[in-house]
């Protein structure tokens, strides 16, 4: 078994969020863990989602990682929508990567997928010594019933 060369310390959805280069703090705007839309506004598209995370480098040889963010719907449509190369500075990266626009076709869980690659070819294109591993975080998309107008909710 090859032994760990990076760990994963947070992972985020968020409808926006920044990154201060000079500090590396992460500001989030508005957490998500589940959109609720009326039943019958489907469908939708959220403006901007927000993927951010934060890893750590316990191997002093990975100087760089390679990052791709895909989206699979509930119908198991996959659509990649970012990539991602960023180099370490001390021994952390931190990450923010944007869906600008995502679609909400139906209501169901959809899911963000982070596939980060790393080793000495990982980047060059061969697979040959390229160490791969992902994490999935998801997003529930509910429908309810929106009150008449000008009723009283109790």
């Amino acid at each position: 078994m090859i032994p760990p060369m990076i760990k994963l310390n947070y992972a985020a959805l968020a409808t926006g969020a920044s990154l201060d280069s000079g500090t590396g703090n992460v500001t989030l705007f508005n957490v998500l863990e589940e959109v609720r839309v009326p039943q019958d506004r489907l469908p939708i598209a959220i403006p901007e989602v927000a993927f951010v995370g934060s890893f750590t480098r316990l191997e002093p040889t990975v100087t760089k990682m390679g990052f791709t963010l895909d989206y699979i719907m509930p119908n198991g449509k996959t659509i990649t929508v970012n990539k991602s190369e960023p180099q370490f500075q001390g021994d952390r990266i931190r990450i923010v990567m944007r869906l600008n626009g995502m679609p909400v076709e139906a209501f169901g869980r959809h899911k963000l997928r982070l596939i980060w690659r790393w080793g000495h070819l990982a980047l060059a294109g061969s697979e040959e010594d390229d160490r791969e591993a992902s994490f999935d975080i998801f997003l529930d998309v509910l429908p309810f019933d929106a009150a008449p107008t000008g009723s009283a909710i109790n």
